[in-house]
């Protein structure tokens, strides 16, 4: 049987939810929502900014269940900010509907990267979300990343916490790339989340216990994560990009050189992995990924990790 295309009944929309993609187009201030139909996907929704501004809105997207949060940086003299949305029945069609404007008085660059992640609770689904501010942290611009929680009741989201870095790092872009591992739990009962600080070189893991209200940083003695092949003085931008998966780490290092030495177009870039064995508090490194050796190629600028083990393995 074929696909049934989304656009003809909420119903059908229902069944083929997931197949929903989200591109964004920042410099248009908009993102498209398409629907598979037929092998194929087509535009099924247009998303403009809700406040007519050129924000940078969908300079990045991220989506979790019925739930969609898009980044406007760019925002409000680049404090920055971004738009909740909902995926929900309007006038009898499943549309996404803005539902709130997420800022804060003391971001700067506010939303420049999200993380948004499902988590289970006592037997009860939950939402949360973090949200890095790369510049924010009074005149030194450390950086920031903000922890969200999302209210059923209210259909709200409100802040929890403020997470900064042990080490504040002047400058260091603290919160530039972000990610949660929500429901893969890194080890039974704690969710982890990894933080790129790229102009420190460094990515930091932090941990919550699922009952627990605040996160803290990972009980281990090489925290944050660190290698000696990229430092402040020969920069990869270590931790541009993060990921995290159950059990496992990856760290993008996109201007990590090649062997003739660190200029532009010897950046062949790299991507870190680390894992958490079992039973253990010490994150590993397991390997370095390479894109063999083609310069300039800045390998690393984005990195996704799928299907890891859960509390090790």
């Amino acid at each position: 049987m074929k696909p049934q295309s989304l656009t003809s009944s909420f119903a059908r929309k229902l069944r083929y939810y997931i197949f929903l993609v989200v591109v964004g187009v920042v410099a248009a201030n908009f993102f498209f929502v398409c629907a598979d139909e037929d092998a194929r996907y087509t535009e099924d929704e247009l998303l403009i900014n809700p406040e007519g501004t050129k924000g940078r809105f969908g300079n990045v997207v991220r989506v979790e269940g019925s739930h969609a949060l898009v980044g406007a940086w760019f925002e409000d003299s680049q404090k920055g900010c971004v738009y909740a949305y909902r995926y929900k029945v309007v006038d009898g069609k499943y549309k996404w509907q803005y539902e709130q404007k997420l800022s804060e008085e003391g971001g700067k660059r506010f939303g420049t990267s999200v993380s948004i992640a499902r988590y289970l609770d006592s037997g009860e689904w939950k939402m949360m979300a973090l949200i890095g501010s790369p510049l924010s942290g009074t005149n030194s611009y450390y950086g920031q990343v903000y922890y969200y929680e999302y209210n059923k009741g209210t259909n709200l989201w409100s802040l929890e916490q403020i997470i900064e870095a042990d080490e504040r790092v002047a400058g260091g872009n603290f919160g530039a790339s972000v990610a949660v591992s929500g429901y893969s739990e890194c080890r039974e009962d704690y969710i982890c989340a990894v933080i790129g600080s790229p102009n420190a070189e460094k990515a930091y893991v932090f941990e919550k216990d699922i009952k627990d209200a605040f996160w803290g940083s990972f009980n281990q003695a090489d925290v944050p994560l660190t290698t000696t092949s990229c430092t402040r003085t020969k920069k990869c931008n270590f931790g541009e990009s993060v990921d995290i998966r159950g059990n496992m780490i990856a760290v993008g290092a996109p201007h990590k050189e090649g062997a003739a030495g660190y200029t532009e177009r010897f950046w062949n870039g790299a991507v870190f992995m680390y894992t958490l064995p079992q039973y253990s508090y010490d994150w590993e490194e397991d390997g370095v990924l390479s894109n063999g050796g083609f310069r300039g190629h800045t390998f690393g600028t984005d990195v996704k990790v799928k299907n890891a083990a859960t509390y090790g393995g």
